[in-house]
């Protein structure tokens, strides 16, 4: 199942009752992203605006780590990329996970840090905490060792 919120406003989410989560992610993402630049316009569209999605079984469809069963797609930020602009960035992710199904789209930090890439990897079946984080620390090892990214300490 998909669920998916609309700003930060509240932690209730929207269940979504798609035949294929993944497609239906990539239907919400295909929208146009608007040009944040600077941490008073990140603020208001995040709180308002953005949309955050999960992506697997929940026992209560509100945003909190407790009620996560398991997961169907992987999420994780990219925020320290040691530098590099975001075309370098998404090509180095590119190169990284060319082996596999992943949709790479920009989304807001807390606080404005500039772009900070979101990538999403389809699983082929539901998996749970530990299972994540250890498919979060394998795919650290993929990407660059500059950027230090954590990928097994994600909460949701």
């Amino acid at each position: 199942m998909l669920y998916v919120q609309t700003g930060i406003v509240t932690n209730r989410l929207q269940a979504r009752h798609a035949a294929d989560n993944w497609q239906e992610l990539l239907a919400i993402k295909s929208q146009q992203a608007p040009e944040i630049d600077s941490a008073v316009t990140a603020k208001a569209y995040k709180r308002d605006k953005a949309t955050f999605v999960i992506a697997g079984t929940m026992t209560k469809a509100i945003r909190q780590n407790a009620n996560l069963v398991s997961r169907s797609i992987l999420f994780f930020d990219i925020d320290n990329t040691n530098g590099d602009d975001y075309p370098t960035a998404v090509a180095k992710i590119q190169t990284a996970f060319k082996a596999m199904a992943y949709l790479i789209y920009p989304t807001i930090s807390n606080g404005y840090k500039g772009t900070r890439l979101r990538v999403a990897i389809p699983i082929d079946q539901p998996f749970n905490a530990q299972q994540r984080s250890q498919l979060g620390t394998y795919l650290a090892q993929l990407l660059p060792d500059d950027w230090g990214n954590r990928l097994d300490q994600l909460s949701l």
